[in-house]
């Protein structure tokens, strides 16, 4: 994206803004937090679709008979960011009735869906951009 909030974004190239990471196998040797550190989020909080923070992280299941959980995240800020991103990781929970002795008994990483900020492109925000 060029740094000029007015310039043509025709002959711009184009970059993704929405990209998920899905594993197969899923992943059970990594945890939350050693993901939380590679990715460098911030903790505490999230951001949702209209902009607004959200308090924690922890998404919890969708549905719980799937046991399918989330986690959502804000990229922390670094002087190389130039939007905003956001984190979210998706875990399938182990089965507590499970009886077989090698069923998993710690959460498996899915997927990663990282989802890029461009809301200050837009040309109405543009517009109200100081110059």
């Amino acid at each position: 994206m060029p740094l000029d909030p007015f310039a043509d974004r025709t002959k711009v190239k184009k970059v993704a803004a929405h990209f998920t990471i899905r594993f197969s196998p899923l992943l059970s040797d990594i945890n939350r937090s050693t993901l939380e550190d590679l990715l460098q989020v911030d903790i505490g909080y999230w951001i949702d679709g209209n902009g607004e923070r959200r308090p924690g992280n922890d998404m919890g299941t969708a549905p719980p008979q799937i046991r399918l959980h989330s986690y959502r995240y804000r990229a922390s800020n670094l002087p190389t960011s130039r939007f905003p991103v956001d984190v979210e990781f998706a875990f399938g929970d182990p089965d507590p009735k499970d009886p077989a002795p090698d069923a998993h008994k710690t959460p498996v990483l899915m997927d990663v869906l990282l989802n890029r900020d461009y809301s200050a492109l837009k040309p109405r925000r543009r517009e109200q951009s100081p110059s």
